[in-house]
């Protein structure tokens, strides 16, 4: 019964449930390079645990074999002595084991199920995760496709600017031209009413 329990210990260990954090100082690289080295990887570790439990799963099974062989081979025979140790000693060792080999199912089927619903659970994590890195590189798309076209629209505002600019000296030089023909024209229409009046 307490190989059992040391082995339940160790298959608990394994779980996924099991945390890092009083065991792996998180904040320091050399205790993760550490742990690099020192620890198996998950397959490794569940192929070492199954090895374990069905090493032990079979030596019980053995002996409830063995036991159970031994009740019937003494249930059925013509001596009562033997009837009567196979009911009143093998039978309880043999429903022990029976009961013991039970209890390792349940606890088997107990992990599994454990294991199948953090499974699910990651699983359902991961595809959270892998959406919103999907949306991430949507949004990334698009912010790049909005600089693009902003920096379409800002070279086209610069084009007008500087087209704007040039027209705007052009007008200057147009204007500059149109005041000294104006001036010119003042000067001349003064120059003709001087002439005519002192004429």
């Amino acid at each position: 019964m307490s190989t059992l329990n040391q082995n339940s210990i160790r298959v608990k260990k394994a779980t996924p449930l099991r945390t890092t954090n009083d065991i792996i100082d998180t904040n320091n690289r050399n205790n993760q390079e550490e742990c690099d080295n020192q620890l198996p990887d998950y397959e490794t570790l569940r192929n070492i645990n199954l090895k374990e439990i069905n090493k032990y799963y079979n030596s019980i099974l053995g002996k409830y074999k063995n036991n159970y062989s031994n009740y019937l081979s003494k249930i059925n025979s013509t001596d009562n002595d033997d009837r009567q140790n196979a009911l009143t000693q093998i039978k309880p060792v043999v429903k022990s084991y029976n009961e013991h080999l039970i209890k390792i199912n349940k606890e088997m089927i107990a992990k599994v199920n454990l294991t199948n619903d953090l499974l699910v659970k990651q699983k359902e994590e991961i595809d959270e995760k892998r959406k919103i890195i999907k949306d991430n590189y949507q949004k990334i798309d698009d912010l790049k496709e909005s600089n693009k076209m902003l920096r379409q629209d800002n070279n086209s505002r610069s084009s007008n600017l500087y087209q704007s600019k040039e027209l705007i000296n052009n007008n200057q030089y147009y204007k500059y031209g149109t005041i000294g023909i104006n001036l010119l024209m003042l000067i001349i229409i003064v120059s003709l009413l001087i002439y005519l009046f002192s004429v």
